[in-house]
C-alpha cells in the first residue's frame, strides 16, 4: 500500500519562486501525493494576481489544491489552512522558495514507514545562493531534541524540513496563530511532549 502524502505550501509574496516549489513536488520519484497551495496574499496584491495566472497550469491536476485567503493572515494560518484541508495519512510542509531534491518524499515515507517508534523525520538541508552551495546543514541528531528547540539550536534547519504522521498533527494541534516568527520551533517544542524525530538522509 502506497500512503499518501500531503504536501501544505504556505505561499506570500514570493510568486517568482512558487513555480519551482510546485515543480519540486509534483515531481518527485514518489506517486501517491496531495499538494495543497495556500495563497496568503492580499486579495487585490499583484502577488495575489500572479498566482492565479501561475495556478491556471494546475487546474487539471487532481491531486493540486489552490486555496486562497481574502487577506494576509500570517503563514501559521497558511498552514493551519493546509492541515485542515489535508487527506493523506503523512503530512509535510514546503516554503513557497524552498524545493524538494527528487526522491526526498519517497525516502520519508520509507524511513517511517520502517521506524513505527517515530512519528516525525527529517533530513539534510543544502542552502543555496545565486545556484551554488553555500551550506549544508546535515540531519544527525534523532530522538526528543526539545533542550535544542529551547536553546534555539534549529537543528531541522527549515520548516520545510519536518515530515510527519498524520496522527502526529492530530496530537500536536494547529500552528499557534500568535507567533508571527519561529512558529516551526514552536511547533516542534510541542511535539517533544510525546514524540520523537528520526533521521532521514
Amino acid at each position: 500500500m502506497e500512503y499518501k502524502v500531503t504536501v501544505i505550501m504556505p505561499t506570500y509574496k514570493r510568486a517568482k519562486f512558487l513555480e519551482r516549489a510546485i515543480y519540486s513536488v509534483l515531481n518527485q520519484s514518489y506517486n501517491n501525493i496531495e499538494l495543497i497551495v495556500v495563497d496568503d496574499n492580499d486579495a487585490e496584491s499583484i502577488y495575489r494576481q500572479e498566482n492565479e495566472k501561475l495556478m491556471q497550469k494546475y487546474k487539471m491536476y487532481n491531486n493540486v489544491k489552490y486555496i486562497k485567503h481574502e487577506k494576509n493572515k500570517n503563514g501559521a494560518v497558511a498552514r493551519n489552512t493546509g492541515i485542515k484541508e489535508a487527506t493523506g495519512e503523512y503530512i509535510t510542509f514546503l516554503d513557497d522558495d524552498d524545493f524538494f531534491l527528487k526522491n526526498r518524499i519517497e525516502k520519508m515515507v520509507k524511513i517511517l514507514n520502517e521506524n513505527s517508534k517515530y512519528d516525525c523525520a527529517y533530513s539534510s538541508v543544502v542552502y543555496l545562493k545565486n545556484g551554488h552551495v553555500i551550506l549544508k546543514k546535515e540531519a544527525v541528531k534523532k530522538g526528543n531534541l526539545l533542550l535544542d528547540i529551547l536553546s534555539q539550536n534549529s537543528f531541522f534547519g527549515t520548516g520545510s524540513n519536518m515530515f510527519f504522521r498524520k496522527k502526529a498533527i492530530e496530537k500536536i494541534g494547529m500552528f499557534d496563530e500568535t507567533f508571527i516568527r519561529h512558529q516551526d520551533m514552536e511547533y516542534m517544542a510541542r511535539f517533544f511532549k510525546y514524540g520523537e524525530v528520526r533521521v532521514g538522509d
